[in-house]
């Protein structure tokens, strides 16, 4: 009996003493360990954040580009362009200013005409229509040693029976320059010779009425309108007579 259990001790011993089989057969903690850590230094952690943005850069398509927008003036000029008939415009004004004797003492008065009997709009090749001033733009030139601008006033045209908007009157005798213009809104008249403006000048020396001259800027005719919302124009209108120089703007000092 002391035998048997002697010889179940000592197999015991052997299984799972130290150096035991077993012992031996097991894998051990510390290597068990060591197999399943996983590295978590500074590397690692860029790595796995660049693999996310990758992954996320592949779900989300690029943004698409927003649509520019047009600025207002490029949709009414789209709006009228899309609107228009086929038209032109034909011939010539002339740009008139009377010179009669003065009223009283040396004070004048000229009247300034546009004449438009040359003007014609052409409407699809067929329809002829008598060219209508929308809008001007003129200047007297004159000598300021001897001749004044006192007052601009309207034509007797009544689209332009109104006063002008003209250059400042002390601006305008410093320099011998007087520009002005005015603009209207009916589509058919008026057409033929057309009354615009009147200048009013003190004229010291009856020689120097020579030197008052008008000058032309622009002239545009109105837009004309058509059934189903057609329209033809506006035109600029070419003239006959001198040209104002244009303005410039001075440019800033560098």
């Amino acid at each position: 009996m002391n035998r048997r259990v002697l010889v179940d001790c000592l197999l015991l011993t052997l299984l799972v003493g130290p150096g035991g089989i077993l012992t031996m057969a097991a894998p051990s903690a510390a290597a068990g360990n060591t197999a399943l850590i996983i590295s978590t230094g500074p590397e690692a952690a860029a790595g796995q954040a660049q693999e996310q943005q990758e992954k996320s850069e592949e779900k989300t398509p690029p943004p698409k580009p927003e649509p520019i927008k047009p600025t207002k003036q490029q949709s009414i000029r789209e709006q009228l362009e899309s609107r228009q008939l086929p038209a032109r415009l034909e011939g010539q004004a002339r740009l008139i200013m009377d010179k009669p004797s003065p009223k009283e003492g040396n004070i004048y008065e000229f009247p300034i005409t546009v004449d438009l009997k040359n003007v014609k709009f052409i409407v699809q090749d067929t329809q002829v229509i008598p060219g209508v001033l929308g809008a001007y733009t003129l200047g007297v030139k004159f000598d300021p040693q001897k001749v004044k601008v006192l007052d601009m006033g309207g034509g007797s045209t009544k689209e332009f029976a109104k006063r002008p908007i003209f250059t400042n009157l002390e601006k305008a005798n410093a320099s011998g320059l007087i520009r002005f213009s005015a603009v209207h809104t009916n589509s058919r008249t008026p057409a033929g010779r057309i009354s615009v403006a009147t200048i009013k000048l003190e004229i010291s020396d009856p020689q120097a009425v020579d030197s008052v001259e008008l000058y032309g800027d622009s002239l545009s005719t109105s837009i004309l309108f058509f059934p189903e919302g057609k329209i033809v124009g506006p035109f600029s209108i070419p003239f006959e007579g001198k040209q104002l120089p244009r303005r410039t703007v001075p440019q800033p000092k560098k």
